[in-house]
C-alpha cells in the first residue's frame, strides 16, 4: 500500500536474486527476471506464479511487456534478448 508504506503481497519463487520487474499493461500480471536465469509471470491478485520461462544461460537483467500484453521481452547477461509468447511460454 503506497499510502501506508506497508507490503501487501510477497511473490516468492525465484532461487536467486531478482534483477527486474515489470507490470503487465492491464495491471493484472507482473513479470520478474532473476539471477536464476528465469523469467516468472505472476498473477497479481492471487500472488501465484502462472508461468516460468526458461531459456537464458545467464541471469536475466531486464523484462518488458509488449503493448498488448501478449508478448514479453527479456534481456540477459548471456548476450541475448528473448521474445516470449505469454500464453504459451514459448
Amino acid at each position: 500500500e503506497v499510502a501506508t508504506g506497508s507490503c501487501c503481497q510477497v511473490l516468492a519463487g525465484h532461487s536467486k536474486c531478482v534483477e527486474s520487474v515489470s507490470w503487465g499493461p492491464d495491471g493484472n500480471m507482473l513479470a520478474s527476471g532473476s539471477y536464476d536465469e528465469t523469467v516468472r509471470i505472476w498473477e497479481v491478485a492471487t500472488g501465484s506464479c502462472c508461468q516460468v520461462l526458461a531459456g537464458h544461460s545467464k541471469c536475466v537483467e531486464s523484462v518488458s511487456w509488449g503493448p498488448d500484453g501478449n508478448m514479453l521481452a527479456s534481456g540477459s547477461y548471456d548476450e541475448t534478448v528473448r521474445i516470449w509468447e505469454v500464453a504459451t511460454g514459448s
